[in-house]
């Protein structure tokens, strides 16, 4: 029985504390000038609702909202706070988007006219600003600062725009409180007043987070039917109240199409891409045109013997255009085959070699071999082995191997990246992007793409790169590794800025979509060939033909050398240095082994006849680490469904909105 009595008790004091908290919740309105300005109902309050509780927060949201026969919508908005000063100093923002996105992604500028800000009752100095798309209202002034204490703004705008029309019926799919606070909000409420003579044909509510579909609100007419939605909890930061109530056609008289200045002020931002996507893309194509197309292209012929008698380093950086470890390999070996000196495979360990001086002359070495050669075996020793021990004499011969290619030939003259053309594509492009963004989508969406675009265009260059070196050649190992390296990354791109791009227009991304891909073809056809590059690359594509195929006679060469031995060794280092050792070496396996091949410049266990399989990587790999300091790698320690119809947007009151949906919302704060 004392249990029971307790119970009733607790019953008892817990209805009246909520009685007293709705009470408390009108008179706050009132108290300070005796002036109602709105008959503001009595709203439910959650939470945390006592003296004790000093954490800034929005202690009610009330709006209420009138719909005219004209389309126009005038809200005035009862917010209730808690200041303690510690952002709520000044007074408090209210932010409400400039943007209502449609269905078929478009984002159609909205009217915000403010027609009155009060504090508790009297009128209230404010001023507005559009920042980051949306209209914010900034209630208070500068210089005036506030005590903690209960606070009632009364914030009262105009808006047109936002009346959905649908086949059976028009409405109003309203954001009430916004989902853009960072406070939490303990009670929220609003009013609809209907256009004269409207019937509710249907609602819907929706609280939460942005997106949600949870329904944790109510609606309770007035004694005149006016609908009334509540919420049935608190709100936390970033959750909000919305609700759409829908009427029969006919009261309201649909706006007829925007005109050409009203639209071309709804889509400025997308005038200006367009014009901007279109002089971009015809600078890019000018400037390709003029500096980074290539020079007529040669006719291919076949060739068996080296051009202009390079040397297969030479010919390697001509190819590649850069100098690597696959050059010096090529080197070495030519110069064994030039019996310049013996390549011996270490007896005691086989991923070590011993260069060992060979019987013929130096003069016979070109330029960069004798640079290799020089700080090798120029001395009085008479071999060297490629461990790390010797790591200062290998890392001086690379570094002199590749001043000589450097003084032998002028890249520039075969191949110009045009770094200034490329420069020009990229800042015009960069401001194309940000004033795009900003005046399309905002801040919001404007600084995370700048991080992370630059990331994206180099991983989808490096992808395109790849598939290039692919189809026209020049290392198909390296460009099967950037496709596979970079395609990851470019997948992890592609979902971070689809999570960007969910809120924005089909058509800005279109419009992104484009001049990245643009830029991308830009920046990799910008380099060009010279007529000097080209004739060299015709050329080297002529000796590479000879050198891969398997039957020349294909090739319309006249008289193509026999195959011999000696010729398998005289162009073995060639067909290195154009990465096509392997396809060199099958021409010749037969030939190999019928004629006993021995050779007197290379001494191993691997199949003389494999020879060029098996030696040029394990002799690049080994002289590569021979060049490397021995410390280098050491680390150190309703049904859901919309209703279908002629409407810019989905319905809300058919049961298929969410929290965060329709017009209004935004969000607010305090400064």
């Amino acid at each position: 029985m004392k249990r029971l009595l307790l119970f009733l008790a607790l019953f008892v004091s817990a209805t009246t504390h909520a009685q007293d908290v709705a009470t408390d919740s009108v008179a706050d309105v009132v108290d300070a000038s005796g002036r109602v300005p709105l008959a503001v109902p009595a709203v439910p309050v959650y939470g945390d609702t006592s003296n004790e509780n000093t954490a800034e927060r929005i202690l009610f949201f009330y709006s209420d909202i009138n719909i005219d026969t004209a389309g126009w919508v005038t809200v005035t908005e009862t917010i209730r706070v808690y200041a303690n000063q510690d952002q709520i100093r000044r007074g408090i923002f209210r932010s409400i988007p400039l943007f209502r996105a449609e269905r078929s992604g478009r984002k159609k500028r909205i009217d915000i006219e403010v027609k009155e800000v009060l504090r508790d009752g009297e009128t209230e100095s404010y001023h507005t600003k559009e920042k980051d798309g949306n209209f914010v209202i900034y209630c208070g002034s500068s210089d005036v600062y506030l005590e903690p204490g209960k606070y009632t703004y009364t914030i009262t705008y105009t808006s047109r725009g936002h009346v959905g029309f649908f086949d059976n019926y028009d409405e109003l799919y309203w954001n009430i409180t916004g989902n853009e606070w960072a406070y939490e909000i303990q009670g929220a409420a609003a009013r609809f007043h209907m256009p004269p003579g409207a019937v509710l044909k249907q609602s819907a509510c929706y609280t939460g987070e942005s997106g949600s579909k949870a329904s944790d609100c109510t609606m309770r007419p007035d004694a005149d039917g006016t609908p009334v939605f509540y919420s049935n909890k608190a709100l936390a930061p970033q959750e909000g109240l919305t609700a759409a109530v829908a009427w029969q056609k006919g009261l309201i008289q649909r706006p007829p199409p925007p005109g050409f200045w009203e639209q071309l002020r709804d889509e400025g931002g997308l005038v200006l891409g367009i014009v901007g996507m279109l002089y971009l893309l015809y600078f890019f194509y000018a400037r390709w045109n003029r500096v980074g197309r290539d020079a007529r292209e040669r006719v291919l012929v076949p060739m068996f013997t080296p051009p202009f008698r390079w040397s297969p380093a030479m010919m390697r950086y001509v190819y590649k255009r850069k100098i690597d470890a696959k050059g010096h390999t090529a080197a070495v070996i030519h110069m064994a085959v030039k019996k310049v000196i013996r390549i011996q495979e270490d007896e005691e360990d086989k991923y070590v070699y011993r260069l060992v001086k060979g019987s013929a002359d130096t003069e016979v070495l070109s330029k960069e071999e004798k640079a290799v050669y020089t700080p090798l075996l120029g001395g009085s020793g008479k071999s060297i082995r490629t461990t790390n021990g010797n790591h200062y004499k290998f890392s001086k011969a690379w570094k002199d191997f590749e001043q000589s290619l450097k003084d032998q030939v002028d890249i520039k003259e075969y191949y110009t990246p045009n770094w200034k053309a490329w420069w020009q594509g990229t800042w015009r492009m960069l401001v194309w992007l940000v004033a795009y963004l900003v005046l399309t989508e905002g801040w919001t969406v404007m600084l995370p793409m700048l991080f992370l675009l630059p990331f994206c265009a180099g991983f989808l260059a490096m992808f395109f790169f790849g598939i290039r070196l692919l189809v026209r050649g020049g290392g198909k190992l390296e460009g099967i590794f950037l496709l596979i390296f970079s395609l990851p990354f470019i997948v992890m791109c592609a979902a971070f800025l689809f999570f960007l791009f969910k809120g924005i227009s089909i058509v800005s991304m279109a419009l992104l979509l484009i001049v990245m891909v643009a830029y991308v073809f830009y920046w990799i056809l910008i380099p060009a060939y010279t007529e000097k590059g080209v004739e060299a690359k015709a050329a080297i594509a002529g000796f590479r033909m000879y050198l891969e195929a398997a039957e020349e006679r294909r090739l319309n060469i006249v008289t193509p050398p026999e195959h011999t031995p000696e010729l398998f060794e005289q162009l073995l280092p060639y067909a290195i240095a154009l990465d096509l050792e392997s396809q060199w070496g099958q021409k010749f396996e037969g030939v190999l082994a019928a004629a006993g091949y021995n050779p007197d410049w290379y001494t191993g266990q691997e199949p003389y006849t494999a020879l060029s399989r098996t030696l040029p990587g394990s002799l690049n790999r080994s002289l590569a680490s021979a060049g490397t300091s021995p410390d280098s790698g050491r680390s150190s320690g309703s049904s859901g469904s919309s209703s279908s119809g002629s409407s810019s947007w989905s319905s809300g009151s058919s049961g298929g909105g969410s929290s965060g949906g329709g017009g209004g919302g935004g969000g607010g704060g305090g400064w």
